[in-house]
């Protein structure tokens, strides 16, 4: 059913700092905000420098692995509401503004031994999806409501900036917020700093399944 080509559904967009990354679909009512771990952020070219440092990580890497909590934000929606909905193979776009990113989403990545991995989680989040994606490329400009998220600087900043960017920002209006599973987490964690990385195919059992929840957040929802 995805390889028809059709209008799709919603437009999923995501974005990273160097410091969190978020993201949101307006079409499925969600965003979702994620402060980066300490140890991830000391290890992003803010604090290495030296660009051929093996324990450097990418703003691609942070970039690639945003998209993927995005995605399963869209797969959570297909799933709360494939029971009502009439299209049973729901196609989403997913949009960044980053061209490596891009290109590792639509083709992977042979590049960056950490690209490698995302991308081996990224195939086996989507065994057995009812959802499709296609993958393109936005420009900054456009892609400023994310953009806005991912430069929240920490969870504790949520409660005080996100209402100030919702008032600029008519389309997350009505938006739940996207908490990923825990386990989704740790394993892009795990990736990043390539500490191991639970069994793909074991983390598609557990993450389809169970990919996290929508909650509501002060000022989000209507």
């Amino acid at each position: 059913a995805y390889l028809i080509p059709r209008i799709p559904f919603g437009v999923a967009r995501s974005d990273s700092s160097l410091s969190a990354a978020g993201g949101y679909c307006p079409e499925a009512k969600f965003w979702w905000y994620f402060e980066w771990p300490t140890d991830v952020r000391a290890r992003t070219i803010k604090y290495i420098t030296t660009r051929n440092n093996p324990k450097l990580i990418s703003i691609n890497s942070l970039e690639y692995a945003a998209q993927l909590i995005t995605m399963m934000g869209c797969h959570l929606h297909h799933l709360d509401t494939r029971a009502t909905r009439r299209d049973p193979h729901p196609l989403y776009l997913r949009e960044c503004d980053n061209v490596a990113g891009e290109s590792w989403l639509t083709k992977g990545c042979s590049s960056s031994a950490t690209g490698r991995d995302l991308a081996r989680l990224q195939a086996a989040l989507l065994l057995d999806q009812g959802a499709g994606y296609r993958f393109g490329r936005v420009d900054t400009k456009t892609n400023v409501i994310a953009d806005g998220i991912s430069r929240i600087q920490c969870e504790t900043s949520l409660t005080h900036e996100f209402p100030l960017l919702l008032a600029q920002a008519p389309s997350l209006h009505g938006c739940r917020r996207f908490r990923p599973n825990a386990n989704l987490i740790s394993s892009i964690t795990d990736v990043l700093l390539r500490t191991g990385c639970l069994d793909p195919l074991t983390a598609s059992k557990q993450l389809l399944t169970d990919p996290g929840r929508f909650t509501s957040y002060p000022g989000a929802t209507t």
